[in-house]
């Protein structure tokens, strides 16, 4: 029964590495794929002579199509405009992503108040127990003496008096052995009950820890995703997308990739290589202040990525030991944890 236990515990942790692998490995093509913008930006700020003005002539041509990347937009910025374009198709999953986390962040007081009161309760109940278990130990000796002293006395008597001390002295024993094995039982009652309340606080305690975990890690995936539409609610999202869509009512589609397409084949040509991503921002190509705002914007999500990455990796770290050590108390859980991490291709 006990190494059942064991095993929901090495659940979790199985769990945590495995999930902590993918997410790792994401975040680092991620973090490799920003790492690659730097090079983007040294090209756009070196562009010169012929070339620029190619650039530059099919992007006025985009500026005339598309009206809402120039000056005097009062709805959206044009790098606002510029990131709700870049992440069209990934908005709406993005979005409800988004609902959820927040969400869930907001019921996470009330649950950490349920958490808190269940904590309470179990500490209660191990007092108790506790006190009750102290008591009927004393019950037991204070019996126990008292059986000494009332034997005593029959004795004395018997001697004083020629008492008949046989019969009192029997019954006293009978009562006192019948009394004492009585609050034994009750004690083993009382043990095995803090065994099963120490398991659940060993439990409980295994559970918060991953609660808390999972929760650093919402707030990792939130920050991301408010990076991403650089916004600070999903409520300001929703407002931005509504703005994007009224937006790009009327603009001519098919004519706007027309001239996508011609501008991201001349800046392939230079070497650009994040091109579909730069002709969504066109002003940063004319002024180095709108490129300043995308390498700012670039560099935040750099730093949120390399947070995240260190926070798993330390987190697997941990979560490895642990398991290790686990499976150093408890040996035949080595080929249950193989078994969990297969599929996560990890090898203990």
């Amino acid at each position: 029964m006990q190494i059942k236990e064991y095993e929901k515990d090495m659940d979790i942790l199985c769990d945590r590495i495995g999930e902590a692998s993918f997410c790792i490995k994401e975040m680092l093509e991620k973090q490799s794929e920003f790492n690659t913008y730097k090079k983007d930006f040294k090209i756009i700020a070196r562009l010169r002579g012929e070339e620029k003005k190619t650039i530059l002539s099919m992007i006025s041509a985009m500026l005339i199509v598309d009206p809402n990347y120039r000056d005097g937009n009062e709805k959206m910025s044009k790098i606002t405009y510029g990131i709700f374009r870049t992440y069209e198709k990934e908005q709406e999953e993005d979005a409800k992503e988004l609902k959820r986390l927040e969400e869930e962040q907001l019921n996470r007081k009330i649950d950490q108040e349920r958490i808190e009161q269940e904590r309470t309760e179990l500490s209660n109940k191990r007092k108790k127990l506790q006190d009750r278990d102290i008591l009927y130990r004393f019950e037991s000796i204070s019996i126990g003496i008292m059986m000494i002293i009332s034997c005593g006395i029959y004795l004395y008597l018997h001697k004083l008096y020629e008492f008949a001390y046989e019969l009192p002295i029997a019954f006293t024993i009978l009562v006192g052995v019948a009394l004492i094995f009585t609050f034994f039982q009750l004690r083993v009652g009382i043990r095995k009950k803090q065994k099963w309340l120490k398991k659940q606080d060993r439990r409980f305690q295994a559970l918060q820890e991953d609660d808390k975990i999972q929760e650093v890690r919402k707030k990792l995936r939130l920050e991301e995703l408010y990076l991403k539409y650089a916004v600070n609610s999903y409520r300001e999202m929703q407002e931005l997308h509504e703005k994007y869509e009224e937006e790009k009512t009327g603009i001519q589609e098919n004519s706007l990739k027309a001239i996508q397409v011609g501008i991201l084949e001349a800046l392939k040509r230079r070497g650009i290589e994040h091109a579909e991503f730069f002709i969504n921002f066109p002003s940063s190509f004319i002024e180095s202040e709108e490129l300043g705002y995308i390498k700012d914007y670039i560099d935040k999500r750099q730093e949120s990525i390399e947070d995240g990455v260190y926070f798993y990796i330390m987190g697997q770290k941990e979560d490895m030991k642990q398991m290790n050590e686990l499976i150093k108390k408890h040996p035949n859980l080595k080929t249950y944890a193989q078994t969990a991490l297969e599929g996560y291709g990890i090898e203990v």
